[in-house]
């Protein structure tokens, strides 16, 4: 799998092609030696993936897609110059970044290294367009609102990256940032909650802290505080990544979550930094059943009851108990500094 840098410096090192007459024209390298697949760069000094499928002549049945950042074509008469070859045509499948903006096209190529080996070395015209599905619903949610704070993410992520079982933890995070929980898996439930400032006050629904009969919850309290010399939403990410290795499931499901909860805030990934050893150092961990809250159950007439409560005061989970308990418990059990547990 190749590194975040990889597509993008190879990028980088394509010249600007030569223009063609009755076909698009494309500087090319391999994406890597196993795979056909070809990185570009048009006349106008965009990317694109350039990729031949099994079954060119079915490129005709699939009408071209046309987004603000992304743009998909199928069958497209393309000349293509290898670095260090001659020119050659062809007819391929193109996805293309619509822009020329940097970070709009290191986001491209980080999108594309995660899901261009979703289709493996020859896919059918279907098989691309499968892919082609994932990748408008990432596109899309740049322009759309954020559904978590860069903080809050920076957090979540942070939990996953420091676990001791992260493939396990991020298989149990959510589907959706609107979620109850951030992380469910076999009756357990952890919520993350940061604080940017130096007490544990968060904001927490009532059913958070009222899980299900026979469902445990827990909650992880951290402070999370801005860093010059600090970790980026990326830097974790990357953390993440080497640590799950080539699980392409698992590398799709954490960059979808990413992008879905950013949304249009979806540059603060790469600019804002936090404090890690602040965090990890803040990590204390509590049952749900022991933090301040209101009545439960509330009258029918009254709905989505939300607060704010405040942690300092009450005594953290037994973190030996909670390593036994196996599961999602035990593989964040650890994180809790040495000196209090």
């Amino acid at each position: 799998m190749p590194n975040r840098d990889d597509l993008f410096s190879l990028f980088c090192r394509l010249p600007i092609p030569e223009i063609a007459s009755n076909s698009e024209s494309f500087s090319a390298l391999a994406i890597e030696e196993s795979l056909p697949h070809k990185i570009g760069k048009d006349a106008e000094s965009r990317p694109a993936i350039l990729i031949l499928p099994s079954d060119p002549e079915k490129g005709d049945t699939y009408y071209p897609i046309v987004l603000e950042h992304i743009s998909i074509r199928y069958n497209v008469h393309c000349q293509v110059t290898d670095t260090g070859q001659p020119s050659r045509r062809g007819r391929f499948i193109v996805i293309r970044c619509e822009s020329r903006e940097e970070d709009l096209i290191e986001y491209f190529l980080r999108t594309m290294e995660v899901h261009i080996h979703s289709i493996g070395s020859s896919p059918s015209c279907n098989q691309v367009a499968d892919m082609v599905q994932n990748l408008i619903e990432l596109f899309r949610a740049l322009s759309q609102p954020s559904k978590h704070s860069v903080q809050g993410l920076w957090a979540e992520l942070l939990i996953i990256a420091e676990a001791s079982n992260p493939k396990l933890l991020l298989r149990s995070w959510h589907g959706d940032p609107g979620d109850r929980y951030d992380f469910s898996a076999d009756r357990q439930c952890v919520e993350i909650k940061s604080s940017s400032g130096q007490t544990r006050i968060h904001h927490f629904s009532l059913e958070q802290l009222n899980p299900a009969s026979g469902t445990a919850a827990i909650v992880i309290s951290l402070f999370v505080q801005s860093s010059a010399d600090g970790l980026t939403v990326i830097d974790i990410i990357d953390s993440i990544r080497s640590q799950i290795g080539d699980d392409l499931r698992l590398l799709a499901h954490l960059h979808r979550n990413v992008t879905i909860t950013l949304g249009a805030d979806w540059r603060q990934a790469t600019s804002i930094r936090f404090d890690k050893r602040l965090a990890k150092e803040s990590i204390r961990i509590y049952d749900v059943g022991s933090i301040p809250s209101v009545n439960w159950p509330t009258p029918l007439e009254v709905t989505e009851v939300k607060f704010k409560s405040n942690l300092s005061r009450i005594s953290s989970r037994n973190i030996s108990s909670l390593s036994s308990e196996g599961g999602i418990f035990a593989t964040i059990a650890q994180l809790v500094p040495a000196d209090i547990q």
